[in-house]
């Protein structure tokens, strides 16, 4: 009878302890997975940052263009007015 109920007292903690080990498995992968993702997201937010750099001096460049050629253009515009008033004062 003993022997029987020393059985039972194994077989319950071996499955407990099965039950226990598969939900620690589980755990795991979880774990594994989750760091992977944080990886994944880092990587992805170093790209992104790097890009925002790009079209920032991008934007910085094209701004500088921009004022290159409104000041060519108020440039022509002042001598298109400079030589209108030399012809309608000849």
């Amino acid at each position: 009878m003993r022997s029987a109920m020393v059985a039972a007292t194994i077989r319950h903690f071996s499955i407990s302890l099965g039950v226990k080990m598969e939900a620690l498995e589980k755990l795991e992968n979880k774990i594994v997975q989750a760091v992977e993702t944080i990886e994944l997201l880092r990587m992805e937010r170093q790209e992104l940052v790097e890009e925002v750099e790009a079209l920032k001096n991008e934007k910085e460049r094209l701004s500088q263009q921009q004022n290159e050629w409104e000041a060519k253009i108020t440039s022509m515009l002042e001598q298109l007015t400079t030589n209108t008033d030399v012809t309608e004062v000849s």
